[in-house]
């Protein structure tokens, strides 16, 4: 199992590794360290944050407790005050008969009660309560007075009170006789309440605490929400370690008796033994602050889980340009190899007129090097030492290429001449086309040498205009050749007496001279493989009614001809062809000086296919046609020739005089 294992976690340590090549590690630190700046910020405002309600707390707190310090202050001031009235009537007037009218008087709260005045040997001398017999001497207070002749008010513990069964806090003054020796203490009870209210509680929240102790360390009130308890052991607290530090302050400290963290302000009164504490829990303030905390919270977790994902976007990202250039190399290197191979001079310009490239074949056909033409200014030079026609090639290629930037099209190769390095000039066809998402912008310009294909076209144009003018010689001889021989039939058909003869001879030479001005059109145009049929037959259609329609004759010709354009093999027969119905439709359809007309027509449709007709109005078609037309040389001709060219040969019905041949053109 651990063989099968080690193998299978050394793969998945490789990918890893494969995978973590290129930016991936500085991304992985920058997500990393993006992160951890986002949960130390976050973590730092959360610190801020608490800091901030602990102050506000505190600074609450301590007007509270300052609000508290100055009501305590007034209310022992008010008492002490008349304490001091009590104490200046007794020693003044050296009687105790109108203390309870003096208290009346006094409109004392009514959290006061009992008012006493406890002579030398520690029984009541006077009181506005009942008279108890019970002997004071042994109280704390009592003694205190007794041994300290210091004028002080003197706050007591809290003590339950046996007959009123309620907390007392004892207010007490050192009494002089006249001679300034003890003369008793004057006693006031006050209930621990009188000094704290219930609007601090109402302000700070669950399980905070308003309370007055004293500097001895005894709990003289306290107010846990509306929870009073008194005379707490507090000389193990943190309070007065930290009275000892300073008179007004604030801490943080987990109450013992209860065991809830608060944070506490303090104010130790001016001339009294007594300090106001007022604190408040801490988990409302947590409480408090949670809301914002887990808002900042939740930003730290959109923020951390958006780093993610840019993360694994942009590493997709790198991963698909990463693939995308290593695909762009690969066709960048077989892009060169394929130029590099290429026997067509290449070279590559970018947008800085610098030329950073050219393939083996132009400098083997040009003679430069690389370094030679890294510039097109350098280039240009070269190429063209001649400043004019510098100039001109320059104007072309810009001309080119803005009408290219222009229109969107490719562009047209254009011809010059390059001056090489060794002297020669070669003719090249250049061209140029931009290379796709070059940032550069590089165009991949190709000059095609050309000169040994225009040296041999050069030898070609020549030999064809030498067979051309062969040609035209041998059209020129054939149709001096055959007016020749039409003249000597011509002149045979004058000699002869028999009109059988002479009319064979005649015929015979209009056949010729058809063939002759077929001659003659080739002759004079510059096409020998090819004739224009319609020129070619209006000529030969023109002359031949000419020559036998005489100067009285009612007979007309009408001539309907479209352009045609047809080889010599089918323009020779056409031409023989036409020349005998034209003849028959003159010698036969209009005997006795009939009148009428005789229409040629040539016709072609889309497909290239040929109509050409022969027909007139004069007397029609014998009878007997089919009979004689085996007996005639011409139909017989007509006929031959129309099978020799392909075409179907239509007679019209009898008596209509309409001849048809159909065909297909061809120019070649």
């Amino acid at each position: 199992m651990k063989s099968e294992f080690k193998p299978k976690l050394t793969l998945v340590f490789q990918q890893l590794r494969r995978r973590l090549r290129g930016p991936s590690y500085p991304l992985l630190l920058l997500m990393i360290f993006m992160i951890a700046m986002i949960w130390a910020v976050t973590l730092f405002q959360i610190r801020v944050n608490r800091e901030a309600a602990l102050q506000a707390e505190n600074l609450k707190n301590s007007n509270l407790a300052k609000s508290q310090e100055e009501r305590v202050l007034r209310s022992l001031q008010v008492l002490d005050q008349a304490i001091l009235v009590l104490r200046h009537d007794y020693t003044h007037h050296a009687g105790d008969a109108n203390l309870s009218e003096h208290l009346n008087e006094m409109h004392l709260d009514a959290a006061v009660g009992v008012v006493s005045l406890i002579g030398p040997d520690g029984n009541i001398v006077a009181t506005n309560g009942t008279r108890v017999r019970v002997n004071f001497a042994e109280r704390e207070y009592f003694k205190f007075h007794r041994s300290n002749t210091s004028d002080e008010l003197l706050v007591g513990k809290p003590i339950l009170g046996k007959f009123t069964g309620k907390w007392l806090i004892s207010l007490t003054r050192r009494v002089n006789k006249r001679d300034g020796s003890f003369g008793g203490v004057l006693f006031m009870a006050v209930e621990p309440v009188y000094f704290i209210t219930e609007f601090g509680i109402t302000q700070l929240g669950p399980n905070s605490t308003v309370s007055l102790i004293g500097t001895d360390g005894t709990g003289r009130v306290r107010n846990s929400n509306g929870k009073l308890t008194f005379g707490d052991d507090l000389r193990a607290s943190q309070l007065l370690k930290e009275i000892g530090k300073a008179p007004v302050g604030t801490y943080v400290v987990v109450t013992a008796s209860d065991g809830v963290e608060r944070t506490v302000s303090y104010r130790l009164l001016r001339e009294y033994p007594l300090v106001v504490v007022v604190s408040s829990s801490m988990a409302n303030l947590r409480a408090f602050v949670r809301p914002t905390e887990n808002l900042y919270l939740v930003l730290a977790m959109l923020c951390t889980a958006l780093v993610v994902g840019l993360g694994l976007t942009a590493y997709r990202a790198w991963i698909r340009v990463e693939s995308a250039l290593q695909r762009a190399r690969a066709s960048e290197r077989k892009f060169k190899s394929i130029i590099d191979v290429s026997p067509i001079p290449m070279a590559i310009n970018n947008g800085l007129q610098e030329i950073p490239y050219v393939n083996p074949a132009f400098t083997h056909t040009f003679g430069y090097q690389l370094a030679e033409v890294s510039t097109l200014a350098q280039w240009w030079n070269k190429a063209y030492p001649d400043v004019q026609y510098r100039a001109e090639v320059q104007q072309r290629w810009e001309e080119e290429l803005n009408r290219v930037v222009l229109s969107g099209e490719p562009f047209s190769p254009q011809e010059a001449d390059v001056h090489c390095k060794d002297g020669s000039t070669k003719h090249v066809l250049f061209s140029a086309d931009k290379l796709l998402d070059s940032l550069a912008g590089e165009h991949l310009v190709v000059l095609y040498d050309m000169t040994a294909q225009r040296k041999s076209l050069e030898a070609l144009n020549a030999l064809v205009k030498d067979k051309n003018a062969l040609l035209r010689e041998v059209h020129h001889r054939v149709k001096n050749n055959l007016q020749v021989i039409s003249s000597l039939l011509r002149l045979d058909a004058r000699k002869s007496p028999q009109q059988d003869v002479k009319t064979a001879l005649t015929d015979m030479n209009w056949r010729i001279r058809s063939m002759a001005l077929l001659h003659e059109s080739l002759y004079r145009s510059d096409h020998y493989a090819s004739v224009d049929l319609s020129v070619y037959l209006r000529q030969l259609a023109t002359e031949a009614a000419r020559s036998m329609i005489g100067p009285s004759s009612k007979v007309t010709l009408s001539l309907d001809l479209c352009p045609v354009t047809v080889n010599l093999d089918q323009a020779t027969p056409c031409g023989l062809i036409v020349n005998e119905l034209i003849s028959n439709a003159l010698k036969h359809g209009f005997i006795q000086g009939r009148s009428g007309t005789v229409t040629l027509r040539l016709a072609q449709n889309e497909e290239g296919h040929v109509s050409l007709s022969v027909s007139d109005d004069g007397v029609g078609l014998p009878r007997d046609f089919e009979y004689r037309k085996a007996g005639s040389l011409g139909l017989q001709l007509i006929s031959d020739l129309a099978q020799q060219m392909g075409a179907v040969l239509t007679i019209g019905p009898v008596p209509r005089a309409f001849f048809s041949i159909d065909f297909q053109a061809s120019a070649k």
